[in-house]
């Protein structure tokens, strides 16, 4: 009613909205509930927690094009024992099965996850298993965080700590590795038609985000051409004409 266009569900654990009351996990019904709102709106979700993203929740995403077929995946590691040790209730195994999951319920959605380097345990060979499998491209966009000790957790009375200095270097090369992605996967996009929504404007003309850029965290859009009474809030029809790593431009369609 305020006139906001996109509607960004975020916590923690998004995907755990509901779990602890009585009819146990809700985040789907909620999704549903909200798509009978009317209007050129977008909704999104964010930080859905891969121990309890579900089939239900994917397909109440693919019920109306107005939800962005974009998910943030926190996977923070991929080797067995590290996610053991960080606590996180899932294994590689999980891993491989929600992407397989998300590619065969929303295809082509943009996927956006962080890592963590430096976790106590992580050895060269948990390392390089992480490495590889950024450099598979599963992803869009990707954070990476190096370890630190917080009072009061498990991890911070573990003892086989990683030298931050070699933490902060493995961060360093996971974010370059996803750069060469994220390049990659940007570049696949030359050409496409898209919905964009107009955020601001400057020298260069008006900024905005396609459905796979959320606010904030990734990249932005660029508009060339942009009509004289545009407006922010404003969606406009797009083709991307030009990509870099995780910016990109973009010329407004006539028709």
């Amino acid at each position: 009613a305020a006139g906001a266009k996109e509607l960004n569900m975020i916590a923690q654990d998004t995907t755990a909205y509901g779990m602890h009351s009585a009819g146990g996990a809700q985040l789907a019904p909620l999704l549903r509930e909200l798509l009978k709102i009317p209007g050129d709106l977008w909704f999104r979700l964010l930080y859905a927690h891969p121990k309890h993203l579900t089939a239900e929740i994917l397909d109440a995403m693919a019920l109306d094009a107005r939800v962005c077929p974009y998910l943030d995946l926190p996977l923070q590691h991929v080797n067995e024992q590290v996610l053991k040790r960080m606590g996180r209730g899932y294994g590689r195994r999980r891993v491989d099965e929600v992407l397989e999951q998300i590619d065969r319920r929303l295809p082509g959605a943009a996927l956006r996850t962080t890592f963590i380097t430096g976790h106590p345990g992580e050895g060269e060979a948990e390392f390089r298993e992480l490495l590889e499998f950024v450099q598979e491209g599963h992803f869009d966009h990707m954070g990476v965080f190096c370890w630190s000790p917080e009072p009061g957790t498990v991890s911070a009375r573990m003892t086989d700590r990683v030298a931050p200095a070699v933490a902060e270097e493995r961060r360093d090369q996971l974010m370059a590795a996803q750069a060469q992605v994220s390049a990659k996967r940007l570049r696949a996009r030359k050409g496409e038609k898209t919905a964009m929504l107009l955020e601001r404007q400057d020298k260069d003309g008006w900024h905005g985000r396609p459905p796979w850029q959320a606010p904030e965290v990734d990249g932005t859009t660029l508009l060339e051409n942009a009509a004289k009474n545009a407006r922010p809030g404003d969606f406009v029809k797009v083709r991307i004409v030009r990509t870099g790593c995780y910016d990109c431009r973009a010329r407004r369609l006539e028709s």
